[in-house]
């Protein structure tokens, strides 16, 4: 071991006097950081810490430490940061006299540096410090460059200028089946399926050489044999003078996307669960077979059959089970028909058979027949009891009920709704006239759109009359459509079509709106008028948030919600149950009334008044038009209007027409009326501020028929 100085007191260093001036001066222009250390000693004589005797400005700048803030003080003391590693590395420089260098990262500044510390005379320690960031990152992107090349999950393969192979990668290797051994070197054409002639190669290659890059898909061949399709792109490299000297070739194995390919077709034209074409593919062999069918000119049949009640199963037996059931019948199916047929599960428990080349319908309906016989053994799935099935069959005949599969199958569904009518377990051909109602809806259905969108859809109302007064204390809001062509449309050719396609909830948002609206008119006019009243369409009950709707409608025309009432129907409150119990009460919460329209007419149970908070029932106009004449009538109404009372509501008697109904209302207390007897529905400006009750309690009725009440219209 070298001897050591053993020193408490910084000493000047021993430097030649020759051209000290210039040393310095070299020195202090050194690229690399250079510092010179006395190197301290324990009372062991082990080196302990060293001290800084001379820093160039480098090493100031490596640092950041100014040399006058290092020259005489301590390394453990200005660096700390270079404890443990450094100073045990100094350490054994101190005590080997060995040279050593070894490379570090500054995590504060970023920057890789190369340290070089010897001892250059007994007691004095050197280091040199080299930023080598610059080459420490450029042998890093090699590495990386390397790295992805060797990782990548796409096949690479370089050539020189005559596609001879220089390199390849793993996945090259596990894509071809060759190994890099038996690649590098080889042409490659040894990768060549023999799937393309040599125009393509030549395209391939007149496009590399004009624009120095082609991709396409092609078909190359395993180590193994096997052709397998791939996406390949290739790019040549050029060298400093523009010639070709290097092509990169990267590829990707797409079998598993052209065979998951294959089978998304075959999902998107076959039904997965009996593996039978769907419509999709019926739609297009309709097309082929329709084209064979003119140029022969033989006829085409589609039959539509329905499994009937097949929901039943489904709902008592479980989805698994009737799954496995419509497999079954279409073996059954199968069984029965001719290869050139084409049975397609349509959707559900629906199927079509496309028949070809058939000379007259009847051949069809002996076709039809024998599927509908099939199903009459019972099944038996797994350990089940025996089923019986039996379904409905329509049939449509191209060219004479169309030529176009998708109104062919409309027309079929149409006969098998038919034959649905006609019992069931049988068949029906398709007759122009089957279609006739359809399209006579679709008709009202498009001129109601264009009605709401046209402003021709008004509002009458209804006035309602309290029995203790006589006065007109309300109203109910009353639809009607003014169609320019055929004059007023009655409600009940058009609310079913809206409730059927969904308008009835934009159409009952506006009837709400407009009749809250006017109801807040009227009261600012001063009318003393208690009640409008709003019909609430059982489908729009639960095809929106009616609660929600309530509170935005009362938001905007500033009407108080004691003033609306709701006239819903015993079937909302039946059959959706505690649904109907959840939005009742948060209308309920809102401070809207409720009734109960047409009431006894539903259902014969009353135990559900009980559940819900009612405030009152509106008797059905057919108890009201015979209770003078009809003692059943007459027993249901007092029964009504008495179990109303012992419940504490209200009733409403609607469409009142003559005095003695009114007579036999009053005498068993009915609370208010409704009706022609008083007043046809009015628009607006026509509604009456009150009625004059001219002797109706004493005189007989008119011989002319014309009410006792007298309607003083508002002015």
């Amino acid at each position: 071991m070298p001897s050591v100085h053993h020193s408490s007191a910084p000493r000047e260093a021993s430097l030649p006097r020759i051209d000290e001036r210039r040393l310095r001066s070299l020195f202090d222009a050194m690229p690399s950081g250079f510092a010179l250390h006395e190197i301290l000693l324990d009372g062991e004589g082990q080196p302990c810490d060293y001290r800084f005797i001379d820093v160039n400005p480098a090493f100031e700048a490596i640092t950041g430490i100014a040399r006058s803030r290092l020259v005489g003080r301590r390394v453990r003391e200005v660096l700390p940061q270079l404890e443990p590693l450094w100073i045990e590395r100094y350490g054994s420089v101190a005590l080997t006299g060995d040279c050593q260098q070894f490379d570090d990262f500054s995590v504060d500044l970023d920057r890789h540096y190369r340290v070089t510390a010897y001892c250059p005379e007994i007691g004095l320690f050197a280091v040199i410090v080299d930023d080598i960031t610059a080459i420490w990152r450029s042998e890093e992107s090699l590495r990386q460059a390397a790295k992805v090349f060797e990782l990548t999950r796409d096949g690479v393969a370089i050539t020189d200028a005559s596609a001879r192979i220089v390199a390849v990668n793993h996945a090259f290797t596990e894509i071809t089946g060759y190994s890099s051994e038996e690649a590098v070197g080889q042409n490659a054409s040894i990768l060549k399926s023999g799937h393309h002639d040599a125009v393509f190669y030549d395209t391939v290659w007149s496009e590399l050489t004009s624009t120095g890059f082609w991709q396409g898909e092609l078909c190359n061949r395993r180590k193994t044999g096997e052709t397998y399709p791939q996406w390949l792109t290739i790019t040549a490299v050029h060298d400093e003078y523009g010639q070709i000297e290097r092509y990169i070739g990267v590829f990707t194995d797409i079998s598993r996307l052209r065979n998951a390919e294959a089978h998304a077709e075959y999902i998107a034209y076959h039904d997965t669960l009996t593996q039978l074409p769907n419509r999709s593919l019926l739609n297009i062999r309709f097309e082929h077979a329709l084209e064979r069918a003119q140029r022969h000119h033989h006829k085409m049949a589609l039959l539509i059959i329905d499994l009937d009640l097949f929901k039943n199963i489904n709902d008592s037996l479980g989805h698994e089970f009737g799954d496995r059931l419509l497999v079954a019948v279409t073996e059954r199916f199968k069984s029965r028909l001719r290869d050139e047929d084409t049975l397609v599960r349509v959707h559900g428990d629906e199927f079509a058979i496309l028949m070809e080349e058939i000379e007259v319908a009847t051949d069809a309906a002996v076709v039809a027949r024998d599927l509908l016989q099939a199903l009459e053994a019972p099944f038996r799935i797994g350990g089940s009891d025996e089923i019986y099935l039996s379904a409905s069959a329509g049939i449509s005949i191209a060219p004479d009920d169309g030529s176009d599969p998708a109104l062919l199958l409309r027309n079929a569904d149409t006969a098998v709704n038919l034959a649905k009518m006609q019992g069931r377990k049988t068949f029906c051909f398709y007759t122009e006239a089957l279609t006739t109602h359809a399209l006579e809806r679709m008709r009202l259905e498009s001129r109601l759109r264009r009605a709401m969108n046209l402003g021709h859809l008004l509002l009458h109302y209804q006035p309602l009359i309290e029995a203790s007064s006589g006065a007109v204390i309300g109203a109910e809001a009353l639809l009607r459509w003014c169609d320019p062509e055929q004059g007023m449309i009655a409600p009940i050719h058009f609310i079913p079509v809206a409730e059927d396609s969904g308008l009835i909830a934009p159409l009952g948002a506006w009837v709400l709106a407009t009749a809250c609206r006017q109801m807040r008119a009227w009261l600012d006019a001063g009318r003393a008028l208690r009640t409008i009243a709003v019909n609430l369409s059982p489908r729009q009950f639960f095809l929106q948030d009616v609660p929600e709707l309530l509170r935005q409608t009362l938001a905007d025309s500033g009407l108080d919600a004691r003033f609306l009432e709701l006239e819903i129907t015993e079937g909302i409150l039946i059959e959706r149950g505690e649904r109907a119990v959840a939005i009742l009460n948060r209308i309920r919460a809102l401070g809207v009334r409720l009734s109960i329209d047409d009431f006894g007419t539903g259902y014969s149970s009353l135990s559900y008044l009980k559940r819900f908070t009612i405030d009152k029932l509106k008797i059905d106009r057919s108890f009201i038009r015979d209770v003078t004449t009809d003692s059943s009538d007459a027993e249901i109404a007092a029964t009504i209007i008495a179990m109303a009372h012992s419940l504490s509501l209200s009733v409403v008697a609607e469409g009142v027409e003559t005095a003695e109904q009114l007579a036999f209302l009053e005498e068993h207390g009915c609370d208010y009326y409704q009706g022609y007897f008083f007043s046809h529905p009015l628009a607006a400006e026509h509604f009456p501020e009150s009625v004059e009750n001219s002797c109706a309690r004493r005189d007989p009725p008119r011989m002319d028929g014309t009410p006792w009440l007298t309607i003083r219209s508002a002015t």
